[in-house]
């Protein structure tokens, strides 16, 4: 007597409701060696609509799940031709399909400068779901006052469930920033926060003149400072600057205060603290300079000496 189909692993064991799986794969051995062996699973919702691979020790399948099939663990069954079976039990999932798009930025990035963000699919079980198609996706603030700029969308791939999104700008300076994601088109996905938080800073990309003494004028070059200063700060190695000449975004122009020591430049925009960059505090220069003036006047006196001879001839 032959012996029954056993039935040992299957590929992918995890399914959505409402998908199509192309290839669905069992291996095994003592499957009807002549390609009649059966696909069938426990429960209902799961249509086998075709074999492409049939033989001893292997079957493959195109399958539907319905998009009411119950959720959770099902049974894979062979049979072959004789009517004996074989039982892989718990080996397939159906699973709920994607309904929430999670975003994972950094914990601290640089103000209008480019970074990434990843965008993960779940389940309403917070289980990571791939998507059953192309889905596209578009990043927007839920807390921060700024606004988002650069590269704000991306696609999760149909059978994938994250897209990383690189080139992403962010354009104030403020901690405990949260972005969302939701989708455009394509699987439909709510956007859900898992309340991770982005600190943006300004940045200092330059101090010019690198060195100067006490009342001389410094240049910082950056990003973030914000249009106009408001409570934002600029110190020179722990000495709060007090004369700010001008203050727009990109540039700051300050007076070196007095008790400045050589150390760094830090900004401060919205209690977020930059970089800091070295500066150097020298020695005021002494220059000659005239302290009075004094004006004399004198008479002149025109004195004419003639030269000559009186002799008597």
């Amino acid at each position: 007597m032959a012996l029954p189909p056993s039935p040992a692993s299957v590929a992918p064991s995890t399914g959505q409701q409402g998908a199509t799986i192309a290839t669905f794969t069992v291996t095994g051995t003592a499957f009807d060696s002549g390609g009649t062996s059966t696909l069938s699973f426990s429960g209902t919702g799961i249509t086998v609509n075709s074999y492409s691979v049939q033989n001893a020790t292997t079957l493959t399948a195109s399958i539907t799940i319905a998009g009411g099939a119950a959720q959770g663990p099902r049974n894979v069954i062979v049979t072959n031709a004789d009517t004996q079976t074989g039982t892989l039990a718990a080996a397939f999932t159906v699973a709920a399909p994607p309904s929430r798009a999670y975003v994972t930025a950094p914990p601290t990035a640089f103000t209008d400068t480019a970074f990434s963000a990843v965008v993960q699919s779940f389940d309403n079980y917070d289980v990571l779901s791939p998507v059953l198609v192309d889905t596209h996706i578009l990043l927007t603030v839920f807390v921060g006052s700024g606004f988002l700029s650069g590269t704000v969308t991306g696609t999760i791939l149909a059978g994938q469930s994250a897209v990383t999104i690189s080139g992403v700008k962010y354009n104030v300076s403020e901690a405990g920033v949260i972005l969302f994601a939701t989708s455009t088109s394509g699987d439909s996905l709510a956007h859900f926060t898992n309340w991770r938080t982005t600190d943006f800073t300004e940045v200092v990309s330059s101090v010019s003149p690198s060195a100067g003494s006490v009342g001389s004028f410094v240049n910082l070059v950056g990003l973030g400072f914000g249009n106009t200063q408001g409570t934002s700060t600029v110190t020179f190695n722990g000495i709060l600057v007090t004369t700010i000449i001008s203050w727009s975004d990109t540039l700051i122009v300050v007076a070196l205060p007095t008790g400045a020591t050589s150390g760094d430049v830090i900004v401060v925009v919205n209690g977020e603290s930059s970089a800091p960059v070295p500066f150097t505090v020298t020695a005021a220069t002494r220059m000659p300079f005239i302290s009075y003036v004094s004006t004399s006047v004198y008479r002149r006196t025109r004195v004419t000496t003639t030269t000559g001879s009186n002799e008597n001839k």
